[in-house]
């Protein structure tokens, strides 16, 4: 399955990969952040300052971290929209030099619980707003192969 908006290929990196590549991917986004020279400037009014970015990664690992666990210990959760367009209101109070600790530990959070699960663990569904049922590793079905 692949993103429609951004071309993400769910399928492209197997499951058990899953964490370390996470961590990876953080590794180079705070490297990158790090040596951002302006945080808080949008480059156009209709687009995110860094700053806003590192927020919004931040929250949304740890959305998913949450909503991960929920589904392990509820039948089938309704998992609420994040509000992320809603948040980037709040985030020019957020301080731009406690963003990049946030988004290592949540990542390093959301890592911790992705390997810590089973195959049942990653079959585990919940109700959301626009894919009805997906299970924990974001498919269709719990026997779809190609996240196994």
């Amino acid at each position: 399955m692949k993103c429609d908006q951004c071309g993400y290929d769910y399928s492209a990196l197997p499951r058990h990969s899953l964490p370390s590549a996470l961590i990876a991917e953080v590794d180079e986004l705070l490297t990158e952040l790090a040596a951002v020279e302006s945080m808080t400037t949008r480059p156009a009014p209709d687009v995110w300052s860094a700053h806003e970015y590192a927020c919004h990664v931040r929250d949304v690992l740890e959305w998913q971290d949450k909503r991960v666990k929920l589904a392990q210990v509820e039948d089938v959760p309704a998992l609420q929209p994040m509000g992320r367009e809603e948040r980037v209101a709040g985030y020019a109070d957020v301080d731009p030099a406690a963003v990049p600790a946030a988004i290592r530990a949540h990542a390093d959070a959301l890592s911790t619980t992705l390997r810590d699960l089973d195959d049942s663990g990653w079959d585990r569904r919940a109700l959301y707003n626009y894919r009805p049922r997906p299970s924990v590793q974001w498919s269709g079905s719990p026997s779809t192969p190609s996240m196994r």
